[in-house]
């Protein structure tokens, strides 16, 4: 018995909270020495042995065996960083676009949505971790994944829509802190040995521009009315499967033609490679 995939991933991303706001701002995360860091993982582990099995149904062994691995990749993954400059400040599950409160502490005022240009949209979100340098001219987005990490020769871009999560990211940081110049959108997986996946500089600017296309083409198909699954293993996924036939599989193969057709704005993005 053990934690499912989704809630080592919380366990994992609630650590690594807990360490980077133990450290913030004194000593400050990139100022921090190893035992220092080790420290703050250690308190932050304890905090959730303690608080977890009165939020959740989670026995107490299983807890421990896995709060003592999520630990393991969070030393790791925090470990691999690049050397961070002194100046450089972190903020951890960083809000914007929320209601309610300014978000104290938050390097920006959290209440503002940011709009996605041509698109219509406007959106909100909470980032896993955002580093800024003291001179405000450099800004980092993280995204950290507990999963095994894809072959490290290969580009990640959007990942077939998977991971747009870090260019809306990159979105919200560049509308929210005008004054900077550079930023970087990485995902860090944590599993074996974490690796590092970056976005930056003109591949950043086109990706967000592909991203900003593809949702714009997205938001064509849902005021069409003609929305479609895009696949099986959606299902998953898919909030509306229970008001689809009982014989699911013959039901796809025969509107399989025109789900494609539905969904033609949309198949580049998820035949890609990258």
């Amino acid at each position: 018995m053990q934690l499912g995939a989704a809630s080592f991933g919380e366990l994992v991303h609630e650590l690594i909270s807990g360490a980077i706001i133990a450290l913030e701002p004194t000593p400050g995360f990139a100022r921090a020495s190893a035992d220092e860091i080790e420290a703050a993982i250690a308190d932050a582990s304890t905090a959730i042995l303690h608080a977890w099995p009165l939020q959740r149904s989670v026995p107490p062994p299983i807890l421990w065996h896995t709060v003592i691995e999520a630990a393991r990749r969070t030393a790791r993954g925090l470990a691999a960083d690049d050397q961070v400059r002194s100046d450089t400040r972190s903020w951890t599950e960083v809000p914007f676009g929320q209601g309610g409160g300014t978000g104290e502490g938050a390097p920006w005022d959290t209440t503002i949505t940011v709009p996605i240009e041509q698109t219509g949209l406007v959106f909100g979100g909470r980032m896993d971790r955002l580093d800024i340098r003291a001179t405000g001219n450099g800004a980092r987005i993280t995204d950290y994944k507990s999963a095994k990490p894809p072959p490290r020769h290969q580009r990640i871009a959007l990942g077939q829509g998977r991971e747009l999560q870090r260019v809306l990211y990159a979105i919200a940081a560049r509308a929210l802190l005008p004054g900077v110049r550079t930023v970087v959108a990485r995902l860090v997986y944590l599993a074996d040995d974490p690796a590092i996946f970056e976005l930056k500089g003109d591949e950043l600017d086109a990706v967000v521009s592909e991203a900003a296309g593809y949702l714009s083409a997205a938001m064509t198909i849902l005021r069409s009315g003609r929305i479609a699954p895009r696949w099986e293993q959606d299902a998953d996924y898919d909030d509306m499967r229970l008001a689809l036939p009982s014989d699911r599989e013959t039901y796809l193969r025969r509107k399989a033609s025109e789900f494609r057709a539905a969904n033609q704005p949309l198949n580049k993005l998820w035949s890609a490679s990258t």
